[in-house]
């Protein structure tokens, strides 16, 4: 049986992660990394994750069956545009970025009709350290958002699903406009309202003396998801069409607990009452969302395991239909 060729493009913490996971379940897999800091790609390959590495780009994507871009989406374009022409016919590309719509774009406008591209997510939070954050159970009971683009066949879905599963997740898979909204809500409000909040309080002229009040909450409610401004710019560029409807709804929330705090709870006892409903029923929210997180978390745990030990070949579940057709191909071609 030939082996499943994997290129990984981006040895951080989740790239190398995922070439871990993959190397903790597959006996015949050969994962090749690339990093454009050739010092990470050695530390995944010291940690066992990698087979070889690569500077060359080109030659790191070369022959391969499945190519995944664990990079920024800030760096996904040009990687795209390097590799359109050393993808092997019928190569599986996906990438890990948190947005889906402008990576189905630009996958549209620069890779070849021959090869098919396949949107993901792992939906992890994990801070980018590098490899050293790196573990194969990383993505263990976690959810793995998928976007197929619309020329992407059935044997290559069907690929990247398996290996989905195979590495723990669980394939979620979904449009690119509703993914992107999600993420709006999600991940890049929060960093909108610490941008917000934080230039409010950090510019006051009081904040020399504020500081020394500071608490938790407070730094929560102003850090950002990461200190690569490049990285969230981009992703907040690329999310405005999704952003833009929760801004305003945002903005609406403010106005109405503005209206609310200027009113007299004498003269309007109604509205002090409405305030009290609303913070009364966000932490009933809270105490819903927080419950019922831990117990599908801990119900998908339960079923990647049971997923792991029901494959009796895991070599089998990798390769289906897509291997037995390029097989047949590379003898017709003979």
């Amino acid at each position: 049986m030939s082996q499943l060729k994997v290129s990984i493009l981006g040895t951080g913490t989740i790239g190398t992660s995922l070439a871990l996971a993959l190397k903790a379940n597959v006996a015949t897999v050969e994962i090749v990394g690339h990093d454009r800091e050739h010092a990470r790609a050695g530390e995944a390959r010291k940690m066992g994750a990698l087979d070889r590495t690569s500077w060359n780009l080109h030659k790191a994507v070369e022959g391969a069956d499945l190519i995944v871009l664990a990079m920024p989406l800030f760096e996904i374009r040009d990687t795209l545009m390097h590799i359109s022409e050393s993808a092997r016919p019928d190569a599986v590309i996906m990438d890990v970025a948190e947005l889906k719509k402008p990576v189905l774009a630009w996958a549209k406008e620069l890779l070849p009709d021959t090869v098919h591209f396949i949107g993901g997510n792992p939906l992890v939070s994990v801070p980018s350290i590098g490899p050293s954050g790196a573990t194969e159970t990383l993505f263990k009971g976690k959810r793995f958002a998928l976007v197929p683009s619309p020329t992407a066949k059935g044997e290559a879905i069907d690929l990247v699903s398996k290996v989905v599963q195979v590495v723990g997740a669980e394939p979620l898979f979904i449009t690119a406009d509703e993914h992107d909204s999600m993420i709006a809500a999600m991940h890049h409000m929060p960093a909108l309202l610490a941008l917000a909040y934080g230039q409010v309080v950090f510019g006051s002229p009081s904040w020399r003396d504020m500081r020394e009040m500071t608490t938790a909450s407070f730094n929560r409610a102003t850090m950002l998801p990461t200190y690569d401004v490049e990285e969230l710019y981009t992703l907040l560029l690329n999310n405005r069409a999704a952003l833009r409807p929760w801004v305003r709804a945002v903005q609406e929330a403010l106005t109405t607990l503005l209206d609310l705090l200027e009113s007299d709870p004498v003269e309007a006892p109604d509205k002090h009452t409405h305030l009290r409903n609303l913070l009364g029923t966000l932490l009933k929210y809270q105490e819903q969302w927080e419950s019922g997180v831990a117990v599908e978390e801990i119900e998908r745990f339960d079923t990647a395991v049971r997923q792991a030990k029901d494959v009796f070949s895991i070599e089998q579940l990798l390769y289906g239909r897509f291997f037995r057709r390029r097989r047949k191909r590379r003898r017709d071609e003979e």
